[in-house]
This record gives structure tokens, C-alpha cells and sequence, in this order.
């Protein structure tokens, strides 16, 4: 108002990658703005506002981040590649590298060799960085940490299998020692 105009960078926008603002603003659009940053550019030229819409917004990677925690073994679609690796989705807007290494078995040059775009894949959560809002995830681990997810879920069922078994048996010997069963 009053003359005075900032900018609202393409990063600032949303909380989602958005392409170009035409995609999700209208020439004219009135929209609520945060100031995030005024630089004074000295020699008495204009100042340089920036403004923030998303950061008036909830910023939805808390929920995102509880949601994919490392270790865990997730449904995802591929959306894209590159020579490095494979973008994978595991929900709407919510995307993770794949890196060339962690896609296959065996050594691959390109993540084309095993994948197409559109492939539904099991993926690992390797890595969750939270600063920089990104995941790491591998195909290749997910067998072996499905093994050890089950190893760990058998070791805990036949512990809690052993520990009721030894209450049953300290029962049956306290019922024994007052007479009340033979």
C-alpha cells in the first residue's frame, strides 16, 4: 500500500516447487504478505523489500517428516530421472532422490536401465534432511531392512512369548504351594 512495492520471490510463494507465478498468482491478485527482508541499496536509490506468502502459511514438512522417519519402507512412484538418480513420489508434492547407487543390486549407469517413469517402487527412507527439506531413499536396501524389521519383530514377539510363558509358570507354582490345584 502507499506506493511502496516489494517482491515476492518464486521461492517464496508456496510451500511447494512452483514452476512460474503464473502457474498459482494473477496479475492484480491482492494476497496477504509477510516482510521477510528490507535492504537499503544506499545513495538515496529505493529500498529492496522482499515478501514472503508462504510464510504466513503452516508449513506442512513437520507432518511430512513424522510421517517418513529413517527406516521405514514406503510405497512411492518414479516421477523422473536423471543421470544421478531417480526423483521418486511418496505422496502429493513430496518427492526423494533415489541416488544411481541405491537403485539396483548391481552397478547401473543410468537409472533408465531398471526403472520408467510412472513405476510404483518400494522405498527405504534413508536419510531425512531436515534443512534442506529432503529425503534419501534407496530400493536397493529395502529387502535387507525388511529382514531385519522381522528379525527384530521376532526377537521381541518370542521375548514377550517367553516372558508370559514364566508368569504362567510362577502362577501355576504360587496356586500349587496354597493347595488350590495339584
Amino acid at each position: 500500500g502507499a506506493g511502496v512495492e516489494g517482491m515476492v520471490h518464486v521461492s517464496e510463494i508456496k510451500h511447494e516447487r512452483v514452476e512460474h507465478p503464473n502457474a498459482v498468482l494473477s496479475e492484480g491478485e491482492e494476497v496477504k504478505v509477510r516482510v521477510i527482508k528490507v535492504k537499503s541499496l544506499g545513495n538515496q536509490r529505493k529500498e529492496r523489500i522482499s515478501l514472503s506468502i508462504k510464510a504466513l502459511e503452516k508449513d506442512p514438512w513437520a507432518e511430512i517428516r513424522d510421517q517418513f522417519k529413517p527406516g521405514s519402507i514406503v510405497p512411492g512412484k518414479v516421477e523422473s530421472m536423471e543421470d544421478f538418480g531417480a526423483f521418486v513420489e511418496l505422496v502429493p508434492n513430496v518427492k526423494g532422490l533415489v541416488h544411481v547407487s541405491e537403485v539396483a543390486d548391481r552397478r547401473i549407469a543410468h537409472p533408465r536401465e531398471v526403472l520408467s517413469v510412472g513405476d510404483e517402487v518400494q522405498v527405504a527412507v534413508l536419510e531425512v534432511d531436515n534443512r534442506r527439506k529432503r529425503f534419501r531413499l534407496s530400493i536397493r536396501q529395502v529387502e535387507s531392512m525388511e529382514s531385519a524389521q522381522n528379525l527384530k519383530d521376532f526377537q521381541q514377539r518370542q521375548k514377550e512369548e517367553k516372558e508370559a510363558t514364566s508368569s504362567d509358570n510362577a502362577m501355576m507354582d504360587a496356586l500349587k504351594r496354597a493347595n488350590l490345584i495339584e
